[in-house]
């Protein structure tokens, strides 16, 4: 017997309860019907209003509200998350596959009433994450990898997204630019390395990548000194464990990974052991 069937007779007998209901709660967009074996199943309003007086539940109708407990659950899951920030059609749909009981065509369902009600707008969706990704420095590669992933379409993504090598540009410079902030300690010539890598690794083609490492304005240290101070560094750490050449192998390893040539090293290196 199907749901609409138990509905429209509406005439269970006390004596054809199993489950007991305790109470029940109006939560506005459904109800949460308390049983007394523990259970709370929420049912949707259209449900609700269809029962008169219900005071229990036979099997096959606990049955049939179970499953419409796991639905409505899912809905309003999706509501909850949707309050708080946009998802893709497709993000949702992954949630509700992994985490909730339902076949595909409820699922269909569900996303296809979220959408009517304008919750999901995967055009809408895909504008707010160019701006956002693109404020956060993301390169026209990854915020397309990143929008793909997230299960928007390619014909959405390039009616929305195009490649501005001037924004590029201006991106990858200020992104450099954070970068250079937290590398100390090493040459010019490996600092201007580093940066490249970064930029390579965070999706900038590489004729952005040089254009950009020609612009930016390093703040280029005394290589003499810095070279001495970390020659310092580097040999107060090794000297207590090692001696002559051990010590000295370690320590033109130590400046050689910071981005010192080999012949700067050694004349650092002569100076300091005639001292």
């Amino acid at each position: 017997m199907d749901i609409n069937s138990l509905l429209k007779t509406n005439k269970i007998e006390i004596a054809d309860y199993k489950y007991k209901i305790i109470k029940i709660k109006d939560c506005n967009n459904y109800f949460i019907i308390y049983l007394d074996n523990g259970d709370k199943l929420k049912i949707s309003i259209e449900t609700y209003c269809k029962y008169t007086n219900l005071k229990g539940l036979d099997e096959d109708t606990y049955q049939l509200f179970n499953e419409e407990n796991n639905y409505v659950s899912a809905y309003n899951s999706c509501l909850r998350k949707l309050s708080i920030k946009d998802y893709s059609k497709k993000q949702l749909y992954d949630y509700l596959k992994t985490k909730f009981k339902l076949d595909v065509n409820q699922i269909d369902n569900i996303l296809n009433k979220l959408i009517q009600y304008n919750l999901i707008d995967d055009n809408r969706y895909c504008i707010n994450r160019i701006n956002y990704l693109n404020s956060s420095l993301y390169s026209y590669k990854n915020i397309k990898a990143k929008l793909l992933k997230e299960g928007i379409t390619e014909d959405i993504i390039n009616t929305n997204l195009s490649l501005d090598k001037d924004n590029e540009l201006n991106k990858a410079i200020q992104l450099a630019n954070k970068y250079i902030r937290t590398i100390n300690n090493k040459s010019f010539y490996a600092k201007k390395q580093s940066i490249m890598n970064k930029l390579v690794s965070n999706g900038y083609n590489y004729d952005i990548v040089n254009d950009v490492v020609d612009k930016l304005e390093f703040t280029i240290d005394n290589e003499e000194e810095l070279l001495k101070k970390q020659y310092s560094k580097a040999y107060s750490k090794y000297s207590k464990k090692y001696s002559d050449y051990d010590l000295s192998k370690r320590i033109i390893s130590s400046l050689l990974s910071k981005g010192f040539k080999i012949e700067d090293i050694k004349k650092v290196m002569e100076v300091q052991d005639a001292s």
